[in-house]
């Protein structure tokens, strides 16, 4: 397993369990949808929201270069990802926010440096 991403907003302060290998793990806060309140048409939006919401997280997610980002910088990533809003997205902000988490992070020689963990 390369990737663990939860999106539960109750999952986010529980323990993960033990997954095997060394996965990257990340936390996509969305409300449950299951939780709406309201008439019919409350509930359909508030899935709506979470499934777009994530399908934005995902699409940006898909397009990250994963075999040129090395495991810090991946994480910060996924992190960077997990806080963003599908709210009021456009096709060319989202375009956007592809090409901005896809760029490598400049860090100083000594920041560089500090950053790095064994593997």
């Amino acid at each position: 397993m390369d990737f663990v991403l939860t999106v539960c907003d109750q999952a986010a302060g529980e323990a993960c369990p033990v997954w095997p290998g060394r996965p990257i793990s990340a936390h996509w806060a969305l409300e449950d949808p299951a939780a709406a309140k309201g008439d019919e048409e409350d509930r359909r939006r508030a899935f709506f929201e979470a499934f777009s919401a994530l399908q934005t997280r995902l699409l940006i997610f898909v397009s990250l270069p994963i075999g040129k980002l090395d495991p810090h910088l991946l994480q910060r990533r996924l992190d960077e990802i997990g806080k963003l809003s599908a709210e009021g997205e456009s096709a060319t902000g989202l375009s956007d926010r592809i090409r901005a988490a896809s760029r490598p992070i400049r860090l100083s020689p000594r920041r560089r440096a500090a950053a790095s963990f064994p593997t």
